[in-house]
């Protein structure tokens, strides 16, 4: 992948003014029902939870690396799947976690991407809220994990709120990532089945929704227990 030297992407330095510093809270993303983030890696129990615990009617996800997704690739692969009409399920998925945010593909409320030819080390968080015309942009090292946000590792983050330049900036370098990552990943087809399969084996996915089910793990933990 070639980026062009103005786009925004590559090493870049930002000219900033230090305001203040506080401990990192899940409120930071509270008040907005769109995120778009850019992160190299992801734990499956911080996607659940901004899906779970926030107001995100679109949440976006572009992963900068196809060799750190880990089981989530699962979640990329059936991502086509699961918004098709086809009734199917797909083969050992690992627990409810993957069932819920793959519901939310279902339902257009989530969505993700993965760069495949090229890696994005960038840490890009972009927050809107749509009825009001607030923004927030937060960047730093932190990925979208519980570790890195559980105070156990040493991360930083940097935000702007309502800054119109650093939102078109990173919002220009978010967007040409994303135009260049893709929203597939090959699933070998024994994984999925085509079959008609009763709701209950799905219990977190709407019983009134019968066009994808999904089978999930006899011993799966709750969808909100951390890894």
């Amino acid at each position: 992948m070639q980026f062009r030297i103005d786009d925004g992407s590559g090493l870049r330095v930002a000219d900033a003014k230090f305001l203040g510093e506080s401990k990192f809270e899940w409120d930071l993303f509270d008040g907005y029902d769109a995120i778009r983030i850019l992160t190299y890696s992801a734990g499956i129990s911080a996607i659940v939870r901004l899906l779970d615990k926030h107001d995100f009617s679109n949440f976006e996800c572009v992963f900068g690396s196809e060799k750190t997704l880990h089981s989530i690739k699962d979640i990329i692969a059936f991502q086509q799947i699961a918004v098709s009409d086809s009734r199917a399920a797909i083969q050992g998925l690992k627990d409810e976690r993957h069932i819920y945010i793959l519901s939310k593909i279902r339902k257009g409320q989530a969505h993700f991407r993965v760069l495949q030819k090229g890696i994005a080390h960038s840490k890009i968080y972009l927050l809107e809220n749509t009825a009001t015309g607030d923004t927030r942009v937060i960047i730093g090292s932190a990925n979208l994990s519980e570790s890195a946000f559980s105070g156990r590792q040493l991360e930083t983050l940097v935000k702007f709120d309502n800054e119109s330049d650093a939102w078109l900036h990173y919002s220009r370098m978010y967007d040409d990532i994303r135009n260049n990552a893709s929203e597939e990943i090959e699933l070998p087809d024994e994984r999925i089945i085509k079959a008609d399969i009763e709701i209950t084996e799905a219990p977190i996915l709407n019983p009134s929704d019968h066009s994808t089910l999904v089978i999930d793990s006899s011993t799966s933990p709750h969808p909100l227990a951390d890894t």
